[in-house]
C-alpha cells in the first residue's frame, strides 16, 4: 500500500464520484481507470465510422437534389392550380 497526494479539489471530485459514501477512492480510482480502457480499447467496425464533417460534394449534391426537388412541387402545385 501507498500513499499519493491529491489537492483538495481533486479529493472533493472523487467523493462526489463514489457510488455511495463508504466506497473508498482507491475503487473510484480503478472504475474510472476500467472506464479509460474500455474506450481505448473500442475499434471501429467500419473505418469511416465515427464523427466525421460531411464531405463538401455530398453536401452540394444534397443541395442540388434539394433545389430540383423544390422545382418539381412546386411544378406540380402549379398544375394543380395551386401556389
Amino acid at each position: 500500500m501507498s500513499t499519493i497526494a491529491i489537492d483538495p479539489d481533486v479529493k472533493e471530485s472523487l467523493k462526489e464520484l463514489k457510488l455511495a459514501p463508504e466506497e473508498s477512492y482507491n475503487s473510484v480510482v480503478k472504475r474510472l481507470i476500467s472506464e479509460i480502457k474500455k474506450k481505448e480499447d473500442y475499434k471501429p467496425m467500419f473505418p469511416k465510422e465515427g464523427k466525421q464533417e460531411p464531405e463538401e460534394s455530398h453536401i452540394k449534391d444534397f443541395n442540388a437534389w434539394l433545389e430540383k426537388k423544390l422545382v418539381e412541387d412546386k411544378n406540380i402545385l402549379d398544375a394543380l392550380g395551386r401556389k
